[in-house]
């Protein structure tokens, strides 16, 4: 690992970056990935942990780029629905868990949910695809290369309904890299919130992106005090 010079110390230039750092520093027990796409995220997990992906259409680089790893090739409403965390990650405890599944908010919702349900007081969970650069990336219909969907939204619904959690968005290229602790309340009204946030205006993000988002740069000066335990680890972790 290379700490980069200048203000915030370490800089990460992608989400990938960042991923990578975060299971070197915490170290997971279990971790669950939704959307596996070509395998490259859930091949960041190390050895050590118990490393599950689901996606019902994986690409076919990913036995040889997370080798070792678990592949559940469903949708993820048919993983919560027919899965529990003890048939998934067995004595491990879910540590880390990462959402990058479909694009569109009430799915992104419906998959922070149920991984809450899974989730202990130290559990980190992170949401990509919750700081889109446009209106055309932050559309719920595809129409361009690079999208993000509505995923935002779920930010948004989280630091509105949810001030039980601690709900911050890294400015990690390209499409920031949401993270949530405080996890285990659960959502009083889940169908609520959805039916609230679902039609937000995208206007809102260049009206007020850091009220609306939180957002947060890319260092870790500024990612490793929103993890659970810290400043308890050694000065050497956070450097």
């Amino acid at each position: 690992m290379t700490a980069n010079e200048g203000e915030g110390g370490e800089r990460f230039p992608h989400y990938y970056a960042l991923l990578d750092r975060l299971h070197e520093y915490l170290r997971p027990r279990g971790y669950v990935e939704i959307g596996v796409a070509d395998g490259h995220s859930l091949g960041l997990s190390r050895p050590g942990t118990v490393a599950v992906g689901v996606d019902p259409d994986p690409g076919p680089q990913v036995a040889e780029r997370a080798p070792g790893r678990r592949l559940v090739a469903t949708t993820s409403e048919d993983f919560f629905a027919t899965h529990e965390r003890v048939d998934v990650l067995g004595d491990a405890p879910l540590d880390l868990a990462f959402v990058d599944g479909l694009h569109l908010f009430e799915a992104a919702l419906a998959d922070v949910a149920a991984l809450e349900a899974w989730a202990h007081p130290g559990t980190v969970l992170l949401l990509h695809d919750c700081h889109p650069t446009d209106a055309a990336m932050a559309a719920r219909e595809r129409t361009t290369l690079a999208w993000a969907g509505d995923v935002w939204k779920v930010v948004a619904c989280l630091r509105a309904d949810r001030p039980d959690l601690s709900v911050t968005t890294v400015d990690v290229g390209p499409t920031g890299l949401g993270v949530i602790t405080g996890l285990g309340a659960g959502f009083a009204d889940l169908a609520g919130s959805t039916r609230r946030h679902r039609d937000l205006d995208d206007a809102v993000l260049d009206a007020d992106p850091e009220g609306i988002l939180g957002l947060v740069p890319p260092t870790w000066a500024a990612v490793a005090p929103l993890l659970p335990g810290y400043p308890a680890r050694t000065s050497k972790d956070v450097a």
